[in-house]
């Protein structure tokens, strides 16, 4: 069975580095706010833009086998998640393609629970169905009339190890 994400998320990676530690958070949440405002530009709501995985560490860079200090680099991670069809995707990468802040930018999709427990009834019962199927086949195959099922166990099997 297959099935097609109802969710998009949306994945936004935004850096900045500066010699200074104030100067690189101060400028990480000026390209936080810019990325907030064209998603909110485009329809989405302050609610929906969640931001995740704060980090602020030295930037140390290598040249000529030497370690050398280049200041701070606060990054944080943006993310949304949308009804996932062509016209949010479009919309979002319409969006950003016209923007000046610098960003990683990559997509998920998942299920939605409600579409899960869905598929997980249609799962069960075109199983069932199947399984009843095939009943009725093996009762064909040994001259057996299979009228009705009057009772299902489940038969758990364990394995015993092999060097015993």
């Amino acid at each position: 069975m297959a099935i097609n994400p109802d969710v998009g998320i949306l994945n936004i990676t935004i850096d900045k580095i500066d010699l200074d530690f104030s100067h690189s958070i101060n400028g990480l949440n000026s390209k936080s706010q810019d990325i907030t405002d064209q998603l909110k530009k485009i329809g989405f709501k302050q609610s929906a833009i969640r931001t995740d995985k704060f980090n602020v560490r030295k930037n140390t860079v290598y040249r000529n086998n030497k370690s050398i200090d280049s200041g701070y680099k606060a990054t944080q991670q943006i993310q949304l998640e949308f009804k996932n069809d062509q016209k949010n995707i479009s919309k979002i990468l319409d969006q950003f393609s016209k923007g000046s802040t610098e960003f990683n930018l990559n997509f998920d999709f998942k299920l939605s629970d409600s579409l899960k427990v869905s598929v997980q009834k249609q799962i069960i019962r075109l199983a069932t169905e199947d399984a009843f199927e095939k009943a009725k086949l093996i009762s064909s195959a040994s001259n057996i009339n299979l009228i009705k099922i009057n009772e299902i166990k489940m038969l758990v099997i364990k394995a015993k190890n092999a060097n015993h």
